[in-house]
């Protein structure tokens, strides 16, 4: 079962990209090193996202899911049953052009057979409200019999 990889905290914004919770503390910690950061960063009016991680909305809806932007890196991935990897899931609630996104990505992934497949391995479970119409598996099993039989 597939649980959300960010539950430790709020995710960020940082230069134009979502960051999970892990990720964004890092990055903020290294621009600290720096001596980069805001005069008070605890006022994140005072200064720009692109600057220093700001905290991200998790209300927010999306056209899609946002992972982390640092990917496979990510300090909180996600590893496929393929082996690949993906940032941590940071955001869930998606706008009815996103649920639709998401709903055509899990029929397309089932439809081709894909290993490692995110649509699959993340979205279908998190986001498990949506229909996503998919055939039943003992009707695929039954026609899969009925083609053996006419063989």
């Amino acid at each position: 079962m597939f649980m959300c990889s960010n539950p430790d905290g709020h995710p960020w914004i940082y230069a134009a990209d979502m960051w999970c919770h892990e990720c964004g503390k890092k990055i903020r910690q290294n621009i600290t090193k720096e001596d980069k950061t805001p005069a008070d960063p605890d006022d994140e009016h005072s200064y720009d996202s692109d600057e220093f991680p700001k905290y991200a909305s998790e209300s927010d809806e999306s056209d899609s899911p946002n992972h982390c932007g640092a990917g496979d890196e990510c300090l909180s991935a996600i590893e496929l049953s393929d082996g690949t990897k993906v940032g941590a899931l940071v955001t869930e609630s998606l706008t009815s052009d996103g649920e639709e996104y998401v709903k055509t990505a899990v029929q397309e992934a089932h439809a081709s057979g894909s290993k490692g497949s995110v649509a699959i391995e993340v979205w279908q479970e998190v986001y498990d409200w949506i229909d996503y119409e998919l055939p039943d598996e003992d009707e695929d099993n039954e026609d899969d019999e009925d083609d053996e039989n006419e063989d």
